[in-house]
């Protein structure tokens, strides 16, 4: 049976101009190439503060972890902020692993999330 690589991506606009994108699927090349030109434009110019729920990601490769990680770095250069949440344990393994939940904070869940993100734009 093969593996099924649709992945999905729904946006949601907070109070504050907050962004919330949650991601359900596999974050590899197949499932990256999917949603990479809407990922870039969500969260492009205004968007300042990104929220990522992650409970649905199944699965992160090295495309996921750099869609990831050269959108954080767009918006930290121009003084925004992003943050993943509600992380399974074996996605969490592969950012600790990464080194990119050091670049982009990784929490429990939403809520705390969204206190880190009000605290820091």
């Amino acid at each position: 049976m093969p593996l099924e690589n649709t992945v999905t991506i729904t946006a949601e606009h907070l109070e504050h101009n907050v962004l919330k994108l949650s991601l359900a699927g596999r974050l590899d090349l197949e499932g990256v190439n999917t949603i990479d030109d809407t990922f870039t434009q969500m969260i492009a110019y205004p968007t300042q503060a990104v929220l990522i729920d992650m409970q649905k990601v199944n699965f992160l490769a090295s495309f996921g972890i750099r869609l990831l990680l050269i959108n954080a770095k767009a918006l930290y250069n121009r003084g925004g902020k992003m943050a993943l949440y509600n992380v399974e344990p074996n996605i969490a393994k592969v950012l600790e692993i990464s080194g990119l939940d050091k670049l982009i904070p990784v929490h429990p869940e939403m809520t705390s999330a969204q206190s880190w993100i009000s605290s820091t734009i």
